[in-house]
């Protein structure tokens, strides 16, 4: 497992840098264990030239390993702060990499245990502290809006989707599936150059504060 997990933190160094089939481990020359085989939807984001905002870095593996080990008790414990839980969340983009709702459940949780606070305005905290964090956009000024009215839709039942194995038009079909894998690629960009940069600054906690300005 700690081999498996090393394996999916380098995609926060290298993003759309996996894929691996099944694996053998070998110690001292003997047979110990074995591995299956990962792949992420992170490849979308990777190689995505549309898409300018946030900024995906390439960091260090050692770096990000170190980040883990140092920084963090989710080796060996369960997460026990808004980073913890983003960084756990990220693991579980590689267990289905072709369930894109799978995917953008996680990429949201892991967003909203980093930026949201209280169970109110959640999509407004995202916009506003993501934007400080990461910078403003150049384009497409309301894409973190879009995907949290995405987000809330689907998950309190209010958008129209088809039936489980049925039956759609294939331009409808592919206009469902298109604006599903849109969002999940928009959520794993900002999930993961979240994380990136909280790494690369070397961030302890990741708090937010509101002033009232006079």
């Amino acid at each position: 497992s700690r081999f498996t997990n090393f394996i999916i933190f380098t995609q926060l160094a290298l993003p759309g840098s996996l894929n691996t089939k099944k694996g053998l481990i070998f110690k001292d020359d003997k047979y110990y264990h074995e591995f299956k085989g990962l792949s992420s939807s992170l490849v979308g984001i990777a190689y995505d030239k549309n898409s300018t905002w946030p900024h995906i870095q390439r960091l260090s593996i050692l770096q990000v390993w170190e980040y883990i080990i140092d920084k963090t008790k989710i080796l060996t414990d369960k997460s026990s702060t808004n980073i913890e839980n983003g960084l756990n969340a990220f693991t579980y983009l590689f267990d289905y990499s072709t369930n894109t709702m799978h995917n953008l459940f996680w990429a949201m949780s892991g967003i909203e245990a980093l930026y949201a606070h209280g169970e109110l305005g959640i999509g407004y905290q995202i916009d506003k502290k993501a934007k400080l964090f990461l910078g403003e956009p150049n384009e497409n000024k309301k894409v973190l809006t879009k995907l949290y009215n995405f987000r809330s839709k689907f998950i309190h039942g209010s958008m129209s989707i088809p039936i489980n194995n049925g039956w759609l038009s294939n331009d409808d079909q592919d206009q469902y599936e298109n604006e599903f894998y849109e969002m999940e690629c928009t959520a794993n960009r900002l999930l993961t150059a979240t994380l990136q940069k909280i790494i690369d600054k070397d961030l302890k906690t990741f708090e937010f504060e509101f002033k009232l300005k006079q």
